[in-house]
């Protein structure tokens, strides 16, 4: 369970990071407000599977077994956080990351329960 919690904490670090303007940019190319709606989309799957564990894993699109961001909590310096959470974003924009493909598939494959959250949270 102390895991799980973890990281739900490191996300939370993420987006506390991303969405403070005092912070350096993350990427050279998204600004940080459109990484941090990347790691929400993320984070919403995380506390889904909280809720709906058993159907999530039935439709293959569970993702908290595959979330291992690497921890900012003990990082000295905004440069050196914002190189962990861009790595961290690079990585879930690879076709193959299956935390980003579940996320893609979650609307098609859970039209009444993800797809219906989704429809009124976005």
């Amino acid at each position: 369970m102390r895991k799980c919690v973890e990281k739900f904490e490191t996300l939370a670090d993420y987006l506390i990071f991303l969405n403070d303007e005092s912070k350096p940019p993350v990427n050279p190319y998204s600004n940080n407000e459109s990484i941090a709606s990347v790691f929400e989309d993320v984070l919403n799957m995380m506390v889904y599977e909280l809720y709906f564990e058993e159907h999530m894993k039935e439709e293959e699109i569970d993702v908290l077994k595959y979330v291992d961001f690497e921890s900012i909590e003990k990082v000295k310096g905004d440069k050196a956080i914002a190189e962990i959470i861009n790595s961290a974003f690079k990585e879930l924009q690879e076709q193959k990351n299956q935390i980003r493909n579940r996320i893609i598939l979650s609307n098609i494959r859970s039209k009444k329960i993800i797809a219906r959250i989704n429809e009124t949270t976005h």
